[in-house]
């Protein structure tokens, strides 16, 4: 039988698998198997007894397996496995209501008491670690497909190839691992300059997978690269390396599929000192990787120009954001529309800070359900201070219909909106971080659609007043909204965080904070880079975590999008209810 690829194929992942773990602690006991399907409540788990308040409650650490809670815990006198739809679930007079489909274990102890243990039935965590040891691996980009199953992007460091460019598929449900291809460009010694990197990842309407970066090889030193992949096996179906005329640092930073299953990828091409070729688009065909067409877009300075995002709209035209050098204005926040069948620029617009020669960008761009244009990224309107800005264009003119400036309160105060997305209402999400007193702190702001009237803002600061940042940002069905990046707190350093909020009153939900096994130090660094929402509503992010052993490791985790849970444990002591 095949590896099931599809959440409807596979079990739970064997990390959060609560059957396995009571096999394993009854040592041979006949198990006792009930299920319940009842009615939905819209409540996260808790525990309930008559007249009898719970005396004990605690977490395990996501990394601690059941058995090892279990031995922590007392003598196991007996345990019921229970797998729940959702509803009320009533076990010795205690009340366990459920938001969401859980597998938990129920177990008297010795001393009065039950130990509940369980997890949603959809969520995991995986991390990667290259074959060098101590390797530093990242995921950068992560995508979900119609199925439910989630590709991931990014850098693994192996041992005879320095770092390659990897791609892996997982399992939605389970977690469990599908595929993996990891790329070694044709040049470089396999140490620290053996550089090959996926920077971006786009599912195609057929499930297949397009990655985005670049390798390193002989004579041509990185090379902008955009592979396809099987989306059922993983197989290679094209690869294009191209190379700029300098034979210096080309990349591809960001890549989406239009409706008809072309490719465009964005990213820069060194032509030459004095031709940076630093905001470039190329469209593939989707079926061979045939090259349609590239465009170069170059400033009036002629200078060093950048481009950060790329997307389509409903029409298969092309939208590229970034930065251009322009006489007398310096850096200019930069937004280019081009026709999808050939490359020709429909139109551009140049905004500039109201500082003197200002250095203005672009970090993210989006398109909303009617085609017009939403770019978020940076303005200097006074000297040094940098502010989260975000402006909507007009699909068919480029014409600005609104603009949104955000300062901090920080002196010389350096703010960015680094990621953006609509709902289904058109209204804005942006997400970044504002320079406050506090440092920079995680923030979030929904925008209305038409007007660009702000509707909510969330400015949230980590315990250590340190660097607090959203990278990542998307919205569920439900207009719930989901950001992703990290948090700097005094007890564990920079940590990898996830937080969603109610997408009427942006008030947060929940928030997951996650550590790998590595001491707290100064150089502890763990951080969601992207996120993603499945079908179901349950929410992926992916990054990187550092842990004992294998340093820094490429990091997928799914939670559950009601509660943001993966894994949990609490101990009730009833000592009315088991004298």
């Amino acid at each position: 039988m095949g590896v099931p690829e599809s959440e409807e194929e596979a079990g739970a992942h064997p990390a959060c698998d609560i059957d396995a773990a009571i096999g394993s602690a009854e040592a041979g006991a006949a198990p006792n198997n009930s299920s319940s399907s009842l009615r939905q409540e819209s409540a996260p788990i808790s525990g309930t007894s008559p007249g009898s308040e719970p005396v004990a409650h605690g977490i395990a650490p996501q990394n601690q397996t059941l058995i090892q809670v279990l031995a922590l815990a007392f003598a196991l006198l007996w345990s019921h496995r229970v797998v729940a739809t959702g509803g009320a679930v009533m076990i010795a007079r205690t009340s366990l209501t459920l938001s969401r489909p859980k597998r938990f274990l129920v177990a008297l102890v010795a001393g009065g008491g039950l130990l509940v243990a369980g997890s949603s039935a959809s969520a995991w965590q995986v991390r990667i670690n290259g074959t060098l040891p101590n390797a530093s691996d990242t995921a950068r980009a992560v995508a979900v497909d119609a199925r439910g199953n989630i590709v991931a992007a990014g850098v693994t460091q192996n041992s005879s190839t320095g770092f390659d460019f990897t791609v892996v598929k997982f399992n939605g449900l389970s977690g469990l691992e599908l595929w993996r291809q990891v790329i070694d460009g044709a040049g470089g010694d396999g140490g620290h300059s053996d550089l090959d990197d996926a920077l971006a990842v786009a599912v195609d309407g057929a499930g297949d997978v397009v990655a985005a970066g670049f390798t390193h090889n002989t004579g041509t030193s990185s090379d902008f690269t955009v592979v396809k992949f099987a989306g059922g096996s993983g197989l290679e179906l094209w690869r294009q390396v191209l190379n700029g005329s300098a034979n210096s640092i080309d990349e591809a930073l960001a890549v989406t599929v239009d409706g008809a299953g072309d490719v465009i990828a964005a990213g820069s091409f060194v032509q030459s000192l004095s031709n940076l070729g630093g905001f470039t688009v190329v469209k593939f065909a989707g079926s061979s990787g045939v090259e349609l067409w590239r465009q170069m877009i170059h400033g009036t300075a002629n200078g060093a120009d950048f481009i950060h995002a790329v997307t389509v709209d409903g029409a298969g035209n092309v939208v590229a954001v970034g930065s251009t050098q322009n006489t007398g204005t310096f850096y200019d926040l930069t937004v280019v529309k081009f026709a999808g069948s050939s490359g020709v620029e429909l139109w551009r617009q140049v905004i500039n800070g109201q500082a003197a020669n200002s250095s203005d960008w672009a970090s993210a761009v989006t398109v909303d359900a009617a085609g017009d244009v939403v770019a978020v990224g940076v303005t200097q309107n006074s000297p040094n201070r940098n502010d989260f800005t975000v402006v909507k264009f007009a699909g068919t003119t480029g014409l600005p219909l609104w603009g949104k400036v955000i300062s901090g309160t920080g002196v010389n105060s350096d703010s960015e909106a680094l990621a953006a997305t609509v709902d289904a209402a058109g209204d804005v999400v942006a997400a970044g971080f504002i320079q406050n007193s506090t440092g920079h702190d995680f923030t979030v702001v929904k925008l209305a659609g038409g007007t660009g009237v702000e509707i909510w803002r969330q400015v949230l600061n980590g315990t250590a007043n340190g660097d607090d940042q959203a990278r990542a940002v998307a919205v569920d069905r439900s207009g719930n909204v989901v950001a992703a990046g990290f948090s700097e707190n005094t007890s564990s350093s920079f940590d990898f965080t996830v937080i969603k909020f109610a997408g009427t009153s942006g008030v947060p939900l929940w928030e997951r904070v996650l550590h790998g096994t590595a001491a707290p130090s100064g150089s502890k660094f763990e951080a969601a880079l992207a996120v993603a929402v499945d079908p179901k509503g349950d929410v992926v992010a992916a990054g990187s975590t550092q842990n004992v052993g294998t340093f820094f490791d490429f990091t997928v985790v799914k939670l559950d999008g009601t509660d943001g849970s993966s894994f949990c444990v609490r101990l009730l002591c009833f000592p009315r209810l088991f004298p």
